[in-house]
């Protein structure tokens, strides 16, 4: 027997019936992987091998919660991103940084959707994960070419299966603490292949107390959905910069009025700062630049 972390290799038997086909895929530069797209529980099973896959060790602690209106007010929270965002704009943006071609594996942390259907019309090999139920079911219901699983950025469920991890929607300003941002990392890290690419994005430093995204009233729609959003934004601390964010949203969605408010603390991360966390958490920078909107930047980087 030969053993490797998370999982043992032993002679193959006949798998039952009931238990997940777990399947060889072939990595950057054709090296093979053995995955299933999650770590799972108990025994899987492959064709030539029997993988005995190790759970997560239990979380100890939750440094940051996501407000309840976010699960609350999924489906208009999805709809808000579809309208305020050119998606499939910002699906060939992360097409062409990444390089990436049809076939090859992706793990796309967030919720923004309609970039996601694109990377999936572009023929990747898509799983997709959000923190919250609500928004894991939309997903799969509007995913049904995607792998959809609930997780959270700081403990990804998956080790070295993917030649991409993408991680938009400036998931990264709700890493507010250094814990958090090493913890989302570190995940990112264990999750993508030997020399596979990471692609993140975040709200610049420079730029979330004046960006009209965060402070005043934008209105989307279409025949679907009329959603107007106010919000502001008040400095909680220079150093590191973290802002809370208040915004109210009102309208009416496939013939239903809402009114809801959120109030949330964000962080803006400087370029130098994810720079920094990104080469001391086993990444080299290959470049960073303003994003697809005017209120981030990413940071694209390989895995070493």
């Amino acid at each position: 027997m030969i053993a490797f972390p998370f999982f043992r290799i032993m002679p193959r038997a006949k798998p039952p019936d009931n238990v997940p086909h777990v399947t060889l895929h072939q990595g950057l530069h054709g090296r093979p992987q053995w995955c299933d797209g999650s770590r799972l529980r108990g025994t899987a099973w492959a064709s030539g091998v029997h993988c005995v896959f190790h759970p997560p060790a239990p979380e100890t602690s939750r440094l940051f919660r996501m407000p309840d209106t976010y699960s609350q007010y999924a489906h208009i929270c999805e709809r808000f991103y579809d309208l305020s965002t050119d998606q499939k704009s910002a699906a060939g943006f992360v097409l062409t940084l990444l390089e990436a071609r049809a076939g090859q594996r992706a793990l796309f942390v967030g919720s923004m959707l309609g970039v996601a259907e694109h990377l999936v019309a572009h023929g990747l090999a898509l799983t997709v994960v959000d923190h919250s139920e609500e928004m894991v079911e939309l997903a799969r219901r509007r995913l049904p070419g995607a792998v959809v699983r609930q997780a959270d950025l700081r403990s990804l469920p998956f080790d070295a299966c993917f030649d991409f991890v993408v991680v938009i929607g400036r998931v990264f300003t709700h890493l507010i603490s250094e814990d958090d941002l090493t913890a989302g990392l570190h995940a990112c890290r264990r999750a993508v292949a030997h020399a596979g690419v990471v692609l993140v994005d975040n709200y610049e430093s420079g730029k979330i107390l004046r960006t009209a995204y965060f402070n005043g009233a934008i209105q989307v729609r279409d025949e679907r959905s009329r959603i107007v959003r106010r919000s502001t934004t008040e400095l909680l601390t220079e150093t590191p910069l973290v802002v809370r964010w208040k915004a109210s949203y009102t309208g009416i969605h496939e013939g239903a009025p809402f009114s809801f408010d959120d109030t949330i603390e964000q962080r803006a991360w400087s370029r130098d700062e994810i720079h920094a966390r990104m080469s001391s958490s086993g990444f080299s920078v290959l470049r960073q630049g303003d994003n697809f909107d005017d209120t981030s930047f990413y940071t694209l980087a390989r895995a070493v």
